[in-house]
């Protein structure tokens, strides 16, 4: 049988983090409070994702919530934010 081709380490969590920082421009506007931005964060966008996807955003949202949303706040897009969290 042929062996899959290796995907890059990090793509899930790419893909993941991209989701999330684009789902969160959708539904966030530029006058969400870091209240209101972490509560999408910790109790929203997971769900909106789907669920094969949902424990590696979990996993994104707990370790990386405070930087999620200080790039929320600076407007910074998913290049710049996925960049980042690398």
């Amino acid at each position: 049988p042929k062996v899959g081709v290796p995907r890059p380490a990090g793509a899930v969590e790419c893909l993941v983090c991209n989701l999330v920082v684009n789902a969160a421009e959708e539904e966030l506007n530029n006058a969400s409070t870091e209240q209101e931005i972490e509560g999408f964060l910790n109790n929203t966008v997971c769900s909106l994702l789907p669920s094969i996807l949902s424990p590696e955003c979990d996993n994104l949202v707990e370790e990386f919530l405070p930087q999620l949303v200080g790039h929320f706040i600076l407007n910074h897009n998913a290049t710049v934010v996925c960049t980042d969290l690398r």
